[in-house]
């Protein structure tokens, strides 16, 4: 008798540790599907002729939104800068303000990153954080192929 109850208590323990592991992975997916439901994407997306606007396609909204320069030649120091955003919202665009030594640049400047002028194509990086503070990078192409979206990844 007492060779069936321990048989019956180790059968038990096993069945709430297989319980507790079950549990533990789908706790681990629903964070995960929270994150996706929350987690913004931007990027570069070119509407016409000196144009490019910044869209939020993601399901939530981007914060503290920096896009790195971008050089046209290095040995000269010419470079494309942006404005820092505070927030985008889901699903909003915003005209992409491109500046040239600290002033908004003109279209007859932009030539460099014009589908029909471009001579290349040049990488964009844009990071940014969602409502919990976790950081995001995106990153694509603007230039002969108008403006190309590659990917996101998670940064720390």
């Amino acid at each position: 008798m007492e060779s069936i109850s321990s048989i019956i208590l180790s059968l038990t323990f096993l069945a709430i540790l297989w319980y507790a592991w079950e549990t533990r992975g789908l706790k681990i997916q629903i964070i995960r599907q929270t994150e996706l439901s929350l987690r913004p994407l931007v990027l570069i997306d070119w509407i016409s002729p000196g144009k490019y606007v910044l869209k939020n396609i993601g399901n939530g909204p981007a914060l503290d939104i920096q896009i790195d320069e971008i050089s046209l030649i290095d040995e000269l120091a010419i470079k494309y800068s942006f404005k820092r955003i505070d927030l985008l919202e889901t699903k909003e665009q915003r005209d992409l303000e491109i500046l040239i030594g600290g002033r908004t640049a003109i279209i007859m400047e932009l030539g460099a990153i014009m589908p029909h002028s471009a001579g290349k194509d040049f990488d964009y990086f844009i990071k940014y954080a969602d409502l919990n503070g976790m950081r995001y990078e995106s990153n694509g192409k603007v230039g002969k192929v108008g403006a190309i979206f590659l990917g996101t990844r998670r940064i720390y």
